[in-house]
């Protein structure tokens, strides 16, 4: 039988919709404060339980953008709570919330005490609607602080403009190009091109006109979609050494056709593998590619000289 290569998780990622949702967070300290902070970007109705708050709260509470009950946490706080974050700083106070938020299965989290708690807030970049979460199950916050620097770096400042842009275009597109798969391509191929990047630079009156020709004249509205073969060499097997292309054809594949000799962690990230194959198996696959619309990659070790085609 063959070894199971995915590894299981602890924390499932998803991202909760809290339009209107009653959340309660007990504390009113700046930790309390920094939790607060990260609600007030949804439209959650928040809810404060502590008999004292910082300035910082008191300035909300003023504000009426939560509501505060000062004095001490109740059981019947936790009643139809979309969510409770447990920050007083005091051990049994907070235990004691997590217990009975836990009983009543309501999702509950204890700043800095991942044990405790049925949920973890990640590190996140916000290009609303984009929105990228990273966390470590709490073993390592510093790090999940250095990859989410880095990768903010990486993603342009109006990456949020460009996905409302496409979003307006959806209908269009729908009534355009017939089928799911022709239009997965076509938007491939739209968040490549000049349009998606004169957008990024700011000329969204420009883009909006190319965007019209780009969508009148694709080759997917005409059910035009030629499949084709990659053939990927996975080097020396290490997989930090892949071309950003490997990784971007793999990721993109309909199909992904791996050796057995090929190290699993070239091929991890791929979604919707086949088996491990033979190199006669590769060729039906490129054979069948040819006849119909797909795309495939095929990785073969360093070592092998064989061609694919």
């Amino acid at each position: 039988m063959r070894e199971n290569i995915w590894l299981t998780m602890k924390y499932f990622p998803l991202f909760h919709d809290l339009t209107d949702a009653p959340c309660l967070v007990v504390g009113g300290s700046e930790a309390a404060a920094r939790k607060v902070r990260l609600l007030q970007r949804t439209e959650a109705e928040i809810h404060i339980v502590a008999p004292e708050i910082n300035e910082e709260l008191g300035e909300l509470v003023s504000a009426g953008r939560a509501h505060w009950y000062p004095r001490r946490f109740r059981a019947r706080d936790l009643d139809d709570k979309s969510l409770v974050i447990a920050a007083s700083g005091d051990e049994r106070i907070d235990g004691r919330v997590s217990r009975l938020a836990r009983a009543r299965r309501q999702p509950v989290n204890l700043v800095d005490r991942p044990a405790q708690s049925s949920f973890i807030v990640p590190g996140m970049i916000d290009r609303d609607p984009v929105t990228i979460a990273i966390a470590s199950g709490g073993s390592a916050p510093v790090l999940v602080r250095q990859l989410r620097e880095k990768i903010e770096a990486l993603l342009p400042a109006r990456l949020g403009a460009l996905a409302r842009f496409a979003d307006q275009f959806r209908p269009a597109v729908k009534a355009v190009i017939p089928g799911e798969e022709g239009r997965r391509r076509f938007w491939s191929r739209f968040f490549r091109s000049g349009v998606a990047e004169s957008l990024l630079q700011g000329d969204e009156r420009g883009a909006r006109e190319r965007m019209l020709g780009l969508v009148n004249s694709a080759p997917e509205s005409r059910g035009n979609l030629t499949g084709s073969v990659a053939l990927v060499g996975a080097g020396p097997g290490d997989p930090d050494l892949l071309t950003f292309r490997a990784v971007r054809l793999m990721q993109e594949a309909d199909v992904v056709v791996y050796d057995r000799l090929i190290p699993q962690g070239c091929w991890i990230a791929c979604a919707g593998m086949p088996s491990g194959s033979s190199w006669a198996r590769r060729r039906a696959l490129t054979a069948r590619a040819r006849m119909r619309s797909t795309r495939s990659c095929c990785s073969r070790p360093a070592a092998e000289s064989r061609s694919c085609a």
